[in-house]
């Protein structure tokens, strides 16, 4: 189930959100993917380099976090809390209503 009022374009990698088209990356795109399919989940930073990504990269990297933060502009209305979650030392979790 996707966040009341969007809808998914797979061919354009798109989220249209109440009306308003928001195209995202093919990572930012496969990661949302897995987010919904994971709800509610805490998925942590190398399970979601292993999963999203398809390799193991230095659990030092930032680029979870930097993809998470480009998700999080990209579909959070300002002034509302956020669909990701970040719970420090432990992971991410997305929230589909918030």
């Amino acid at each position: 189930p996707l966040p009341q009022g969007w809808t998914l374009n797979p061919a354009l990698r798109q989220v249209d959100m109440s009306g308003t088209a928001v195209s995202l990356q093919p990572r930012e795109w496969s990661l949302l993917e897995f987010f919904l399919q994971h709800e509610g989940q805490v998925l942590t930073k190398s399970f979601l380099l292993d999963q999203v990504w398809g390799i193991r990269f230095d659990p030092g990297t930032n680029v979870v976090d930097a993809v998470v933060c480009r998700l999080r502009r990209k579909l959070d209305a300002p002034g509302k809390p956020s669909h990701i979650t970040t719970l420090r030392g432990r992971g991410h979790v997305f929230h589909r209503d918030v």
